[in-house]
């Protein structure tokens, strides 16, 4: 709000909380689908599409595996090769 430049860290940071949210949200799908039973293994139960679409969240290039130790790296005041930080 500021208006001063986001620094490495805070980059860092909210590439962190993003990839934990992202995992989350696919742990919370996963144990509702698991609960529905096997009905909702079925392409026309909502909560098949459902965890089909949660799933994908975490192959975006913002919440990815990949970043998670670079991230963690620059938090540390490790030097990251990657351009986001």
């Amino acid at each position: 709000q500021a208006g001063d430049e986001v620094d490495r860290r805070q980059r860092a940071a909210v590439h962190l909380a993003c990839s934990n949210a992202a995992g989350a949200s696919v742990r919370a799908v996963e144990l509702v689908h698991a609960a529905a039973g096997s009905a909702a293994n079925f392409t026309a139960h909502p909560l098949d599409r459902c965890l089909r679409n949660v799933r994908v969240v975490p192959q975006h290039i913002m919440v990815s595996a990949q970043w998670m130790q670079s991230a963690a790296g620059v938090l540390l005041g490790l030097d990251s090769e990657l351009p986001f930080f």
